[in-house]
């Protein structure tokens, strides 16, 4: 899909911890935040794509001392 004339691209992601700590904040989120009307949406959603990806790659930090 290819960007129109005005319209941005934006990459976000969230690291949690533990998948625990994911489940109870998107238990959270959803009891607490009410999704905008469509007339008060900043985008178009039908272009949004976003979802429960599994990382491809991990990048972790070796200790100094090993």
């Amino acid at each position: 899909m290819r960007t129109e004339p005005g319209e941005k691209v934006v990459f976000s992601f969230v690291e949690w911890p533990s998948r625990e700590v994911c489940d109870a904040a998107a238990g959270k989120m959803q009891a607490e935040v009410q999704p905008p009307s469509p007339d008060e949406m900043p985008f178009d959603g039908k272009r949004m794509i976003y979802g429960d990806f599994e990382p491809v790659v991990e990048l972790t930090r070796q200790n100094a001392e090993a």
